[in-house]
């Protein structure tokens, strides 16, 4: 699932016989964000245990819930309903994450600083003050994942919080590559 802000869409891109992404053998479907009110797609996130997709727009700090009735995304059918992330302080939804063990979407947002932990139906568990982050300007915070800890001595099942910060726009400088990768304890 890749989202394109310019588009208005969310691809899905599956490999074809080959087993492998990126060849001319690939299944490529879109799902338009337009046509539910998402005209800033930046960050998306496939919820393996209930089948939906989560999407956030950047400019309405809105956090929209795709479940496809019939298991495709995209035809008429889906059933979209929406929060507004906005309301616990978020300026800038650029990406989102998910603990699946905890069952909590994670939404990174650059300008307020903050990872917003909320529930699939919206409701605000936690903030998480990315403030404090001693190297790079954090301007840029645009994906958090979680996965296993990097310390080889923490049990196998130790989940980190993974941000990236992409620093300087790539936009203005394609040849740029200065972003950067931080790794949190989740306690």
């Amino acid at each position: 699932f890749v989202a394109d802000d310019d588009m208005d869409r969310v691809s899905m891109v599956r490999p074809g016989p080959d087993s492998i992404h990126g060849t001319a053998d690939d299944a490529v479907t879109q799902l338009s964000t337009a046509g539910f009110g998402s005209f800033d797609a930046e960050g998306v996130e496939y919820d393996a245990s209930t089948g939906d997709l989560f999407v956030c727009d950047g400019s309405q700090t809105e956090i929209y819930r795709v479940a496809p009735v019939d298991g495709i995304f995209g035809n008429a059918n889906d059933v979209v309903t929406s929060f507004d992330l906005g309301q616990f302080g978020a300026r800038d939804c650029e990406g989102l994450g998910m603990d699946q063990r905890r069952g909590l979407l994670l939404a990174v947002d650059p300008s307020s600083r903050t990872i917003y932990e909320v529930t699939r139906e919206g409701a605000l568990a936690r903030m998480v003050d990315l403030s404090g982050i001693p190297v790079g300007n954090g301007r840029s915070f645009a994906s958090v994942s979680v996965a296993p800890s990097s310390d080889a001595t923490d049990d196998p099942a130790t989940m980190s919080y993974w941000v990236v910060d992409r620093q300087a726009d790539s936009e203005a400088d394609p040849s740029e590559n200065d972003g950067l990768l931080y790794e949190l304890a989740v306690p």
